[in-house]
């Protein structure tokens, strides 16, 4: 064997092709013509980590360009390449290989007739096909006309046809796929395609761009045949110090109608005690949410705000500087309310103390610019307002404590109604009120058992706690003069003693672990000394003969026996009428290994208030999530329904089958809740490797624009 050190750069490398070390060739031969330098036999070029093997190696040493001949393969860490032949020039830093067969990790396949690389890090490759599944015989793969690589970062391909098990799927005209080690990679989604009776046949894709590793952009365009097209978008970025900025912005239409949707949140901290906040959410009405939306949630809301908050911090003072804008729907009455502050400054005095850990001060005061629109017009009504308040707080005993809070409202208002009418006038108007808390918890009685089931629960403490909360909240005179603009001009009379009790029970498993709560539950009932004065949450019954004193009873349950298990149960039970106003019944179960998961709600509130608005909802909500250890398979579930009036808002089941080197996902929805009609959706989509659908595809009920 022949080994030589030459002493020249030599650069064949499918991922670098640049090295800073001398190769040391090795042959059964080796001679010189003229400027030729020839290796013959066997002949091995080892640079660091990188070995090339081939039949016949040359350079021409005043050109600097060379070739390798005969069953080229190359091998270094992370690639594989097998090539017939190769040129390559040391001047230009750039090689030609044909025939070329490359393993590149993690789990990429490329075979091309024919591969240039460029400078820099570009390889361009010509006929061929790419695949990222590593079975024998690839289960999919991509043939392509011409494609470019950008080592460690992306391949982009033109004219690539999806073949599965060499049947034709589908065809587009350019794909980019992200080869980057990073978890978040820049490239197309994988498109998903479905059909909606509603939307009709419909079509996404979604580009993903992974801007920095704090900040990405998501942008998707879509199609629906009986709608029309849409595009959207979505930019998040983050920092260490609380920073970021979420945006989010959908565009649907056609020749009739033009809808939007923009939402978006972001914080910027000018210094620890400097901070701007903003929110935004807009769009062009109730009715496209309704029916546009697949997020159940989104689609039920009925109030949309959108602020710019600017909030300084001085010592105990708080100065904020508040714009916003908010439009309430109201389905019942169909009509909807906008109010805007423009502006609202706010200054805070967070509780200073007076004396240690006994008497406390704080105070809230400011300035409201409030408008709302009326018709077509916006009324606007500026007012200050000025709050202090004391609060006391007394632990006599360690068994009890008292604390006390008293507020004095002031409020002065430049606008006004005329006494005894609906007149706007600018006479001022000053009011003022008393608020009055004061709570009383104690005593607490306890008992510990020692139960000696070491492992389950070794000791087990019982607490009783009662508390009392006193509320008085004085009347206001001329308070009818008040022009509401919003809630917070609307004053009620309150004078009420409300009574909790409450039982605790804490276990511990072993002697060796701290305590956790795993059982707590109570009741809680109010008594009015001023029934016919304070705002009630239902109509007395008209039958009803004795005056209403004490407030309906409200009974709670928490029950935790495991980490991944809780049950809770909140009613109010109105005796007047003999039936629960309020209950709510909540169930999850699920495992350590996140093998199932079962998520189960029933919500049920039907009341009067005395505005004579009625207000009823009797739901049900539930969701099922399992992952059998022996399947590639994980199944999710979801339902919405209505009680009350009998109608399924959500039913879903998503499919997800990992078989091989490909994700299938199917997913089958009924919706209910659109104004047009019951809305019935399959849709589908397939994930090569790491290319998967969009995040927001396969949307679940809290999913989705």
């Amino acid at each position: 064997m022949i080994k030589k050190s030459l002493a020249f750069l030599l650069l064949f490398n499918f991922a670098a092709f640049v090295f800073s070390e001398f190769p040391q060739i090795e042959a059964k031969k080796y001679y010189k013509e003229k400027d030729l330098m020839i290796f013959e036999g066997d002949v091995t070029i080892s640079v660091g980590n990188i070995k090339i093997y081939s039949n016949k190696t040359t350079l021409n040493i005043k050109t600097r360009v060379g070739e390798i001949i005969g069953k080229v393969s190359i091998a270094g860490e992370d690639f594989f390449i097998n090539a017939s032949k190769s040129t390559y020039s040391l001047k230009d830093k750039t090689f030609t290989a044909y025939d070329v067969y490359a393993n590149i990790k993690p789990e990429i396949t490329i075979i091309a007739k024919k591969v240039e690389k460029k400078k820099g890090d570009k390889f361009i490759f010509h006929s061929g096909y790419f695949t990222t599944c590593v079975q024998c015989n690839p289960r999919w793969h991509i043939t392509m006309k011409k494609a470019v690589l950008v080592r460690k970062d992306h391949i982009e391909i033109i004219s690539a046809l999806f073949k599965f098990k060499n049947v034709p799927a589908f065809y587009l005209p350019y794909f980019y796929y992200p080869i980057s080690s990073k978890k978040r990679k820049t490239g197309f989604l994988m498109p998903q395609i479905g059909y909606s009776t509603f939307k009709g046949y419909l079509m996404k894709e979604s580009f993903f761009w992974a801007i920095r590793d704090n900040m990405d952009l998501t942008l998707s365009g879509e199609y629906y045949s009986l709608f029309g097209k849409g595009i959207g978008g979505i930019f998040r970025s983050g920092d260490a110090y609380g920073n970021f900025l979420n945006i989010s912005a959908t565009y649907l239409g056609n020749e009739n109608s033009k809808n939007y949707i923009i939402k978006g949140e972001g914080k910027i901290n000018f210094s620890r005690t400097f901070s701007l906040s903003l929110n935004v959410n807009l769009n062009s009405g109730l009715d496209f949410i309704q029916n546009f939306s697949e997020n159940l949630n989104f689609a039920l809301r009925r109030n949309f705000y959108s602020n710019i908050y600017i909030k300084k911090t001085v010592g105990n003072f708080t100065l904020s500087f508040l714009a916003d804008q908010s439009e309430t729907f109201y389905s019942y009455t169909a009509r909807n309310m906008k109010i805007r502050h423009l502006p609202a400054i706010d200054i805070s005095l967070y509780k200073t103390e007076i004396f240690r850990k006994v008497l406390y001060i704080s105070l809230k005061t400011g300035i409201k610019n409030s408008s709302r629109l009326y018709g077509k017009e916006w009324l606007t009504v500026p007012k200050l307002y000025f709050s202090p308040t004391t609060t006391l707080n007394l632990k006599p005993f360690p068994w009890i404590t008292l604390n006390t809070e008293y507020t004095i409202n002031n409020y002065y208002y430049l606008k006004s109604y005329k006494e005894n009418t609906k007149t706007v006038s600018d006479e001022n108007l000053y009011l003022n009120r008393h608020n009055l808390k004061l709570s009383l918890i104690g005593p607490v009685f306890f008992r510990i058992y020692n139960t000696g089931l070491n492992g389950f629960i070794h000791k087990l403490k019982h607490t009783i706690e009662p508390s009392f909360n006193y509320r008085y909240i004085s009347d206001m005179e001329n308070s009818e003069r008040i022009i509401p603009i919003e809630w917070t001009d609307y004053f009620f009379f309150y004078h009420q003693l409300d009574f909790t009790l409450t039982n605790r029970f804490y276990a511990k498993k072993d002697k060796d672990s701290s305590a956790e709560e795993i059982l707590n539950f109570g009741f809680s009932q109010g008594y009015y000394f001023n029934p016919e004065k304070q705002r009630l949450y239902f109509i007395p019954p008209p039958d009803l003969k004795t005056p209403i004193k004490w407030s309906e009873r409200n009974y709670f349950l928490r029950f935790v026996p495991t980490q991944y298990t809780y049950l809770s149960f909140n009613a109010t039970y109105n005796q007047y009428y003999h039936s629960f106003r309020n209950l709510s019944i909540a169930l999850n179960l699920n495992d350590k290994d996140r093998l199932y998961n079962l998520n189960f709600s029933y919500s049920k509130l039907q009341y009067l208030r005395p505005d004579n608005v009625s207000a009823k909802m009797d739901f049900l909500r539930g969701a099922l999530s399992l992952k059998p250890v022996f399947l590639p398979l994980e199944v999710v579930g979801n339902i919405d329904y209505n009680l009350a009036t009998k109608t399924l808002y959500n039913f879903s089941i998503l499919t997800k089958l990992k078989f091989q080197c490909l994700n299938f996902m199917l997913q089958y929805r009924k919706v209910g809740y659109r104004t047009t009609g019951v809305d019935s959706q399959i849709l589908f989509s397939i994930g090569l490797g790491t290319i998967t659908p969009s995040p927001e595809i396969f949307a679940k009920t809290g999913a989705g624009y």
